[in-house]
């Protein structure tokens, strides 16, 4: 019972460690629509708006979209105090 105990509070311990300020609050169905609206908003703004102001635009929301989505953070949801992310999705120790 006692080892038990110190696995789970050493994971604790190196999750608020290393994770300090950010952590990952971005689940995995969150990842991947984030992905996709990334790669559609990209197409659009190189092809279909490619001559008209709307590119960098487009181009910058899709570039934030699939970097939240690849470090697993969104800022706006820990503003909003939103966690997309199920407790046991998280990486072993």
């Amino acid at each position: 019972m006692g080892n038990r105990f110190r696995v789970l509070e050493r994971r604790k311990i190196h999750c608020s460690f290393t994770l300090g300020i950010m952590f990952n609050n971005v689940g995995r169905f969150d990842q991947i629509v984030r992905l996709l609206l990334a790669e559609i908003l990209l197409y659009a703004g190189l092809s279909v708006y490619q001559d008209t102001g709307l590119v960098v635009g487009l181009d910058i929301a899709a570039a934030l979209l699939a970097f939240s989505a690849a470090i697993g953070f969104c800022g706006i949801y820990r503003l909003l105090n939103i966690n997309t992310r199920p407790p046991h999705d998280h990486p072993p120790v």
